[in-house]
């Protein structure tokens, strides 16, 4: 039983119920409040804002390192749709095992693509002094 700070008195009587709030209590729960569940949607709706940003780094930025990080978020796009999928799609347990495979490939071949990409990304920073998209021209005849 909490006691309001205005009655902390030893000799106060009891305060009626639901007169005045008592600090530090914790509110009651609502009755015809229900918790919310992650549906499909959520997950398509995440990825998707994910992916739209993703492309939206690719085609704005001129730092080749930041290219190369919105290319990791379009990744894990994919992963979040495919995990929403796995989770809420009516699958056997082999298809689902299957999906859970082909995540763990995206992830890993993510990760190749950023260590090679990195590596090139060094190399072109020592020759050239700069990561800007605009100013390498190496490739061009």
């Amino acid at each position: 039983n909490a006691i309001p700070l205005d009655r902390a008195t030893p000799d106060a009587a009891p305060e009626p119920p639901n007169s005045t709030p008592i600090i530090g209590a914790v509110p009651e729960p609502h009755a015809t409040r229900e918790p919310q569940m992650l549906e499909l949607a959520h997950f398509q709706v995440i990825s998707a804002a994910l992916f739209a940003i993703g492309i939206y780094g690719v085609l704005a930025r001129r730092s080749a390192v930041l290219i190369l990080m919105s290319i990791e978020l379009m990744l894990n796009a994919v992963n979040v749709n495919l995990i929403g999928f796995a989770a809420f799609g009516d699958f056997t347990e082999d298809q689902r095992a299957l999906g859970q495979v082909l995540i763990i490939f995206v992830i890993t071949i993510a990760a190749a693509e950023l260590a090679l990409a990195i590596a090139i990304i060094l190399r072109l920073y020592r020759n050239r002094s700069s990561v800007n998209i605009d100013q390498i021209n190496l490739m061009k005849w």
